[in-house]
């Protein structure tokens, strides 16, 4: 059985006049009706993945060399690396897994799109 990667339907759903959800109202239609008020709703959710364990991170380094450890979101210990500042980056990891030495500030940034997303930005300071 092949996979659907396109789908052609949209989910939408019906609200009352106080603003509320008809319950059962859920329909799969190319084009939102046009008698009532209805609202787009993601219809195809099982096939949306979003781990909330998974966290995107950005760690900023001053004038200093530091060794980062985390766990990657597919559960992979990453580390030590080796990272030499000034330098930006952004990487996705497990929630609190990350580990660092020296005194670089770490951000939790949000969710992580894409579980495989590892990004790095190097900034140099002028001479």
């Amino acid at each position: 059985m092949g996979v659907i990667n396109k789908r052609l339907l949209k989910g939408f759903v019906r609200y009352d006049g106080k603003g509320r959800i008809v319950a059962g109202s859920l329909i799969l239609r190319k084009k939102m009706p046009k008698v009532g008020k209805w609202m787009e709703v993601p219809a195809y959710q099982c096939c949306v993945p979003t781990d909330i364990n998974c966290v995107e991170y950005s760690i900023v380094i001053g004038d200093e060399t530091i060794s980062l450890w985390y766990t990657a979101c597919d559960t992979t210990v990453m580390g030590p690396i080796e990272m030499v500042g000034p330098s930006e980056s952004t990487f996705c990891a497990r929630r609190a897994t990350v580990a660092v030495t020296g005194s670089p500030v770490v951000t939790e940034i949000g969710l992580c799109e894409d579980s495989t997303t590892t990004t790095t930005t190097t900034t140099v300071a002028p001479d």
